[in-house]
């Protein structure tokens, strides 16, 4: 027999040791992942239970139990809450979701666009096993379920409209919701033809008004372009995307747009020019205490008609929804961006500050006429 010689012996120990120990450590990470997915399948359990809910589904996921009010108006905290736990535990954790529906009975637009945002960007940006990083269940209640496929909610983020195959009644008179858009630049195509929609079925515009509404939502989806990405924004983004949804009321002649995207927020990206402004406009007023409150911040955004573009006719957006309002029969801008929330009616705004942020920003903007509307270039 060959002998071995001290050299080969001790490197045999030690590829014996290292065998061991990986075997060893293999056994240990089985083990902690077996753990792992008991106390995940426990918790899943106990966060539907504490809602009064079944589980069901896959397990290993986590489950966002959407409030009973969807509404950024409504019901903001639990409205936050809710697309907080798809970022924390989606973008964050990586931990594929579950989203329930159970509860919810009321969906007011722009929180509907803000939903289907939060998981258009997990399916695009994260995957699970060759399955889809999100799943839920239906709407229970028909409202809900067709106000979400009028808007194009499943379409958007690519699953079928009805469980198998079998739609559930719905209201037949309720107001027309326009299929969601996103995208990455300016779509002139696009918006011009949703004008046209307006301007043909709902409110006859004349030239100056049909040029401020352009005027308007491209600025807007141009401001997310240029703005809104400007700094990282603490979880994995989709730079420029924004996402727009729209509510049209034949009746009542009236028009909702809603614009959304998941920047830095408003009042973390005015160029240093326009914060100048704002810090000259505060000097010696009774609002000067307010300097760091985003919905003052906001506000003073509205009123300042130039952006760091440099780009003329830039910097008019919020001015010109402003002017629909005042010349409507009735209209409101509404805008959360970062904590700040900022409403204007005719003649009277309102802003403040939430407790939690809306990591992002929302513009709903609101008008009815009963009669054409004529405006004037300025």
């Amino acid at each position: 027999m060959k002998k071995i010689s001290e050299v080969r012996k001790i490197a045999l120990l030690k590829l014996a040791d290292r065998r061991r120990r990986q075997l060893a450590l293999r056994r240990l990470t089985k083990k902690r992942r077996s753990q792992e997915i008991a106390a995940r399948q426990v918790q899943y359990r106990q966060i539907l239970a504490a809602q009064g809910l079944v589980a069901r589904g896959d397990m290993l996921r986590r489950p966002i139990v959407l409030p009973e009010v969807l509404s950024f108006w409504d019901n903001y905290d639990q409205t936050v809450s809710a697309f907080e736990e798809i970022r924390r535990y989606g973008l964050q954790e990586n931990r594929p979701l579950e989203i329930r529906f159970d509860k919810v009975k009321q969906l007011e637009p722009s929180a509907t666009l803000a939903l289907a945002a939060e998981i258009y960007r997990c399916q695009k940006l994260r995957v699970f096993k060759g399955a889809r990083f999100v799943s839920g269940n239906y709407p229970l209640d028909p409202t809900v379920h067709a106000q979400l496929r009028d808007m194009g909610f499943f379409k958007l983020i690519e699953i079928a409209e009805y469980p198998e195959n079998s739609p559930p009644e719905s209201p037949k008179i309720r107001p027309v919701y326009l299929q969601f858009l996103t995208d990455t630049q300016v779509i002139a195509a696009t918006v011009d033809n949703f004008v046209g929609i307006i301007e043909n079925h709902l409110i006859p515009l004349n030239a100056a008004a049909r040029g401020k509404l352009v005027g308007a939502i491209k600025e807007a989806m141009g401001n997310v372009f240029d703005h809104a990405y400007k700094y990282p924004t603490g979880v994995q983004s989709m730079p420029h995307r924004w996402f727009m949804s729209s509510r049209v009321d034949f009746v009542r002649h009236e028009v909702m747009i809603t614009l959304y995207d998941q920047g830095n927020g408003i009042p973390s990206t005015l160029d240093a020019d326009l914060i100048d402004r704002i810090r000259a406009a505060l000097v010696g007023s009774a609002d000067a205490l307010l300097q760091a409150s985003d919905g003052y911040v906001i506000k003073l955004a509205t009123e300042l008609w130039r952006t760091g573009t440099g780009q003329s006719g830039r910097g008019r957006g919020f001015r010109n929804m402003k002017s629909f309002v005042d010349n409507c029969a009735d209209g409101e801008l509404r805008v959360l961006s970062n904590r700040g929330y900022y409403s204007y009616i005719r003649d009277s705004e309102h802003y403040g500050d939430n407790e939690i942020s809306a990591c992002g920003t929302v513009i709903e903007w609101r008008f009815r006429s009963d009669v054409p509307l004529e405006m004037n270039d300025d």
